[in-house]
């Protein structure tokens, strides 16, 4: 199953909305290749960039939690939930074999269960706040400037 962008997942933070789009894009190539039955190669490859793109991904919203000072609980809990997903992925993506189709369907369900559920809790709440500060500091800024 692929998944579909749409604007339930937006988090109305441009850049990790893209990166959003990216990521399930990845996931949906995971996805394509393993209807094929990848070789080796080919799945250590994709997880490799997967590794990587969200390792990229969390560091871009880990910044933006850093500039959340007054939101301690919600930065750690979402920190949390990376190291936890990051983890996982690494895991599993050590063992994994090209030739296990249910290690990797179980893989493929993980990924995509994970990230639908991060992005439209975790993610869009850190948007509303992120948003609800940019408000804040214009309002403040407009103050300031009159």
């Amino acid at each position: 199953m692929q998944i579909v962008w749409n604007s339930s997942m937006e988090t109305g933070v441009r850049t990790i909305d893209r990166q959003h789009e990216e990521l399930i894009g990845m996931i949906n190539d995971l996805a394509a290749i393993l209807e094929t039955h990848p070789d080796q190669a080919t799945l250590e490859d994709i997880l490799r960039r997967l590794k990587a793109y969200v390792i990229f991904h969390f560091s871009t919203e880990e910044s933006l939690l850093a500039n959340l000072p007054d939101q301690q609980e919600h930065a750690l809990a979402h920190l949390a939930m990376h190291r936890e997903f990051a983890g996982q992925l690494a895991a599993q993506g050590e063992t994994l074999r090209a030739d296990d189709a249910a290690a990797l369907q179980g893989l493929l369900d993980y990924l995509q269960g994970w990230l639908l559920n991060h992005i439209l809790k975790t993610d869009r709440q850190l948007g509303q706040l992120l948003n609800r500060q940019a408000v804040e500091s214009a309002g403040i800024e407009r103050v300031v400037s009159r």
